[in-house]
């Protein structure tokens, strides 16, 4: 027989003349299980003087509880700590408390953080958190102070998540007696989670400034603003940061604002959006910097869309783009514009030998621009493809019948060449354990294919037997599901409801079926957590676990039933090809200055039986020999097997005019 373990204590001493130190401790083991510790010492210097007692006791009494006390008490620092773990069949509680003290000539700390969590009506978790600290050095003359806090709550069931958190600090100090200083940190955030969707929030602001014989030398303020809302319906999130700064060190003084906001949208399978927009600016005594960017993309069935444009600037210089492309029913399109602005004064110094005259006068810009102004270059282009309405439409042959469509795939029959046909023999001189197998001369497609009945594997769900055909296939306007279940080894069983999934065969522009489900929703059962697990040959119980440590049993863990909402989907199955005919297609291309412009138009457009051309081109310019104008027309036309060109120009120039016309018709057979 082994005995059950007693009491077992013990006590140390030490004395000197400058120390002395005792301690004690014990284990008692009755109708709690308790540990006691203590020590403590005295001695002719305050900083070796000290206290310490512990105590940790368990008791069995309706479940099981730990609690533990610890206390230090010293001349610089001060410690205490409590807490308590309490278990029973029905519940699960938890508090922690710790305090601490440190007192320094130079520097003081307080902490206090308490820390509780409970399963009674729900788990939750709550934890706060402050400390203070304050610091002096004589020696590098600075001194300053600071506060900290932090709260976290948790909440959670089984049907949701929940989180709050809180942090909050700031700090503040001198150096010498003329300078000062401060931070501030406020950062706030959010996230609740349940079966349906997520929602999340954070929110920060920090603060950051100086000053010195009472002039500020530094500031800046930065805040940020996230948020996100997702589901299976629609995910949509935003941000927001703003930010203000200022330095002025050494005789050097900058500021600025910075700020982007973005938005993104995405609802499945029916629109994409995101949106962006940055502004930068940071001047300074050596000028402005700047940059903005917007970005816009929208993205629909129907219409498609991208947009970015952006400014940048650098002192005088400034840069600026846009591009857009788009597509619609109408028309895809193209935009690229790009611009350039800065000044020219330089070319007043550069003098060209030959002309005896300056780069700036060669050009002439006196005549439409100043020194004092910013001159600029633009160049732009768009091409644009105008879509017909007319065209081709290959479908698949179908009937629609008052309760449903048949679609009718022709049979086609393909000769199966000689070399396959050769291959089972090739294959069997290699392996003669293969059987003759024989090839036809012709195979059709497509086949009839015939799926026996099958269960899908890990459900409930029985495929009954059917034929495919395309040749015949047969789609009603209405189909019912049969209700079934999933389910994994482990895990909860998930219930899939019956439901109707509509069918509707459409035909305009083209063919189509539209296929509506309904919305539903998915049932998750409840589930107990097991306390049985099977590791090989083994099978491990945690009670039996727990027992033979200290005669408790664990906490049953029941998971109540879930709901999971399914949104109702509309999806567009295409059963044809259109193909349009050409419609139009027409480009630009520009190119602006203060002395220069020059512009160059063409367009492309079918007329039937034929095609209609143009090219257009302006050009006006300080220089006169630049300056001209184009215009001209193209008509080709296509009919009784013949094809005509009738088409003329004319052209004007200072020096020259030419007009020009020419016809032709020539027979294609």
């Amino acid at each position: 027989m082994i005995p059950a373990l007693g009491n077992v204590t013990y006590d140390f001493s030490f004395k000197s003349p400058v120390i002395s130190v005792s301690s004690n401790g014990g284990i008692y083991n009755q109708s709690d299980f308790v540990v006691k510790l203590g020590a403590s010492s005295t001695s002719v210097f305050e900083f070796l003087k000290g206290k310490l007692d512990g105590t940790t006791s368990i008791t069995k009494k309706r479940g099981l509880k730990v609690a533990t006390t610890l206390s230090l008490e010293h001349k610089n620092a001060e410690y205490t700590h409590e807490s308590t773990i309490s278990l029973t069949k029905r519940n699960m509680e938890s508090s922690v408390a710790n305090a601490m003290k440190i007192n320094l000539p130079f520097f003081t700390l307080d902490l206090n953080q308490v820390l509780d969590g409970n399963t009674k009506t729900k788990p939750n978790l709550a934890s706060k958190v402050k400390l203070q600290y304050t610091y002096n050095l004589p020696s590098l003359k600075t001194q300053g102070n600071g506060i900290l806090h932090h709260n976290l709550a948790l909440e959670t069931l089984s049907s949701y998540f929940s989180l709050e958190n809180s942090l909050k600090a700031k700090t503040y100090g001198t150096i010498s007696e003329t300078g000062r200083f401060s931070k501030s940190l406020d950062n706030e955030a959010t996230i609740y989670l349940n079966t349906n969707g997520l929602r999340s929030t954070v929110k920060t602001d920090i603060n950051s400034e100086a000053e010195y014989m009472k002039t500020e030398i530094w500031n800046v303020d930065i805040s940020e603003i996230f948020a996100l809302e997702a589901s299976l319906r629609r995910v949509f999130a935003t941000v927001n940061y703003t930010s203000k700064n200022k330095v002025n060190i050494a005789s050097y003084l900058t500021n600025g604002k910075h700020s982007a906001q973005g938005t993104f949208e995405f609802v499945p399978l029916t629109t994409l959006s995101a949106n962006l927009n940055m502004d930068i600016s940071q001047s300074s005594d050596l000028g402005l910097v700047s940059i903005v960017q917007n970005v816009d993309i929208d993205v629909t069935s129907d219409k498609q869309k991208f947009i970015w444009s952006g400014k940048e600037q650098l002192t005088s210089l400034k840069h600026s783009c846009d591009l857009l492309m788009s597509n619609d029913e109408s028309e895809i399109r193209m935009e690229v514009t790009e611009s350039v602005e800065g000044h020219l004064a330089f070319l007043k110094s550069i003098k060209l030998p030959v002309y005896q005259k300056t780069v700036w006068d060669v050009l002439k810009f006196d005549e439409a621009t100043s020194t004092d102004q910013l001159q600029f270059l633009n160049v732009s282009t768009h091409l644009v493809y105008t879509k017909s309405m007319d065209g081709t439409l290959f479908a698949l042959p179908a009937t629609v019948f008052e309760n449903g469509v048949t679609f009718d795939i022709p049979e086609i029959t393909l000769a199966v060449p000689e070399w396959m046909k050769q291959i089972p023999q090739m294959i069997r001189e290699i392996d003669e354990r293969l059987e003759n197998v024989d090839l036809p001369d012709y195979i059709s497609l497509p086949p009839v294919i015939t799926i026996p009945t099958f269960d899908v594997p890990l459900t409930t769900l029985r495929v009954p037997s059917f034929t495919l055909d395309l040749q015949n296939l047969k789609i009603p306007n209405m189909i019912s599901t049969t209700a079934f279940n999933i389910a994994l080894p482990g895990l909860p069983v998930v219930n899939i409801p019956h439901f109707e999934i509509n069918m509707e065969y459409m035909r305009d522009k083209i063919a189509l079926l539209l296929l509506k489900l309904p919305q539903y929703e998915i049932t998750i059962s409840s589930f107990t957590l097991p306390k049985t697990f099977t590791i090989g040959e083994h099978t491990i119980n945690l009670d039996d676990v727990t027992k033979a440590i200290y005669h408790f049993e664990m906490p049953t863990i029941t998971i109540p039933e879930q709901k999971i909402e399914i949104p109702e989907i509309s999806l567009h199955l295409p059963t044809s090809i259109f193909i349009p005919s050409f419609g139009a297609l027409s480009t630009a291309v520009r190119v602006s200055s203060s002395i220069y412009n020059n512009t160059w138009t063409a367009k492309m457009e079918n007329k039937k039986p034929g095609f209609a051309y143009s090219l257009k081109s302006l050009c006006t310019s300080t220089m006169t020999f630049l300056a001209y104008d184009l215009d001209a027309i193209a008509n080709v036309l296509l009919e009784n097997g013949a094809v005509s060109l009738d088409g003329k120009c004319t052209f004007t120039h200072s020096d020259v005019k030419v007009n020009w016309k020419h016809d032709l018709r020539q027979n294609l057979r």
